[in-house]
């Protein structure tokens, strides 16, 4: 092997793991054009790893939604404007049993 495709190679797939990581569950490439929008959520009604998993879950499948973190009452998201809203966003909190508070 030469030394001179080693480089290709390598940048080739930090490329393609950049394109993955942000086209979850149906993503426009948004991550990557910067078109995401960032929301805070206040939850009430999680108490425990299971409410925290439930919520994240939830989220995940939202499309255009891609979820940050999720702790015991708060998650950060961010979501394609194109494809969802805020409101989609607290619909699915809603749906697996939780407050959303904006």
């Amino acid at each position: 092997m030469r030394t001179g495709t080693l480089p290709k190679v390598l940048t080739l797939t930090a490329q393609l793991s950049i394109i993955t990581e942000g086209t979850g569950q149906g993503s426009r490439l948004g991550f990557l054009e910067g078109q995401m929008e960032r929301i805070f959520i206040q939850i009430a009604g999680m108490s425990c790893e299971g409410c925290v998993n439930s919520v994240r879950n939830a989220l995940a499948r939202v499309p255009g939604v891609q979820v940050d973190q999720v702790k015991l009452g708060t998650a950060t998201v961010r979501y394609d404007p194109a494809m969802t809203d805020p409101e989609r966003v607290h619909a699915a909190i809603e749906k697996a049993g939780f407050k959303p508070h904006p």
